[in-house]
């Protein structure tokens, strides 16, 4: 299948990440490029002529151009209690789907967990359905996703009711090496090939820094620990084998609720 792209022109370089995502959403099998103002000056002379959908930021509101349409946003008649980026990604969502004629399950909703928005509702003891509408009205999500999002939330507040936020603490493992690293990933990261030779001596490092945390959090509940990256996964069987019997030698696991270790890249696991 060939793979056509999709450039898009934005006048401000504010809000880039969120416009790709949204753009990527509605055109997911093609490669979605943000030109701005700050894009180096070879690469707009190449892309400009490309151009299929242009944004143009203004404090009074947006207009989007897709082919020879115009689309237009005026910010002073809208309800901006959300801020101006959540109506400009309103806007940007209508647009799209206007010109596609896609709806989208989770609405614009991009670069933050769903269930964040509905925990934080219910902290504030708002009802279920009050929970949907906002979904519904200030996102567009679905209300399947909508409802699947408030129940989540629900569900992870009964699992933190037993988390000890006053005298407890979690651990996070770093490991910032990789097969690879994949084009989208803002992690910090390394190839592991480049890396080899250092990965036992940081694992030694690592293991010596659990004694100084072990050592002074002795009086403290340990609550979950987490093993991510990078991909901790890159690790040879006994690199980590010996992190974590250092680890659960060092520290109290009877209180322990979540024990994870992220391996994000299938190419990285073995039986």
């Amino acid at each position: 299948m060939e793979i056509t792209m999709k450039v898009v022109k934005l006048s401000h370089p504010n809000y880039e990440y969120d416009v790709h995502s949204l753009v990527k959403a509605f055109y997911a099998e093609d490669q979605v490029t943000v030109i701005t103002p700050e894009t180096k000056p070879e690469k707009l002379a190449e892309l400009e002529p490309q151009v299929s959908l242009e944004i143009e930021l203004a404090e009074t509101g947006a207009k989007i151009r897709v082919g020879e349409e115009d689309f237009l946003w005026n910010a002073e008649t809208a309800n901006l209690a959300d801020g101006y980026k959540n109506g400009l990604k309103r806007f940007l969502y209508r647009t799209l789907s206007k010109v596609t004629g896609q709806e989208l399950p989770w609405g614009n909703l991009t670069g933050i967990r769903p269930t964040k928005i509905a925990y934080g509702m219910l902290d504030e003891g708002r009802s279920d359905a009050e929970i949907l509408d906002f979904m519904e009205q200030s996102h567009y999500v679905s209300e399947e996703k909508a409802l699947l999002g408030i129940d989540i939330a629900k569900r992870e507040r009964d699992l933190l009711k037993e988390i000890h936020y006053e005298g407890g603490y979690s651990l996070y493992i770093g490991i910032p090496f990789c097969p690879t690293t994949c084009l989208y990933c803002s992690f910090t990261s390394y190839p592991i090939a480049a890396f080899r030779r250092q990965v036992d001596a940081y694992v030694d490092a690592v293991i010596k820094e659990m004694d100084y945390v072990a050592e002074n959090f002795q009086d403290k509940v340990l609550d979950t620990v987490y093993i991510g990256g990078g991909t901790p996964t890159t690790l040879e069987p006994e690199q980590l084998d010996r992190l974590i019997t250092a680890l659960k030698s060092k520290f109290d696991f009877s209180t322990v609720k979540e024990f994870t270790v992220e391996a994000g890249r299938a190419d990285s696991i073995t039986r």
